[in-house]
């Protein structure tokens, strides 16, 4: 479970109803990889013809090693399905 992190998409009423197989998935990457103080939450949605992805990310801080959050994303890419 994911502390503090939160997404909300929104749609006209007139396009809702072309707002469809909406998804939404929480990935942790905190301490030991898994616990909630960092990550990322998602929504999928088919919007008419095409599939839209919004992701809200909480990642860490560590401004001496871009690596270390570039792995962090990738983490959370291959988590998301």
């Amino acid at each position: 479970q994911l502390v503090g992190i939160v997404l909300f998409v929104f749609a006209r009423r007139d396009h809702a109803p072309n707002c469809v197989h909406v998804r939404a998935q929480a990935v942790g990457t905190g301490a030991l990889g898994f616990l909630g103080n960092k990550g990322a939450v998602a929504v999928r949605l088919r919007f008419y013809h095409s599939t839209l992805a919004f992701v809200c990310a909480h990642l860490n801080a560590n401004k001496l090693s871009p690596d270390a959050r570039n792995q962090e994303f990738r983490q959370i890419e291959s988590r998301l399905s």
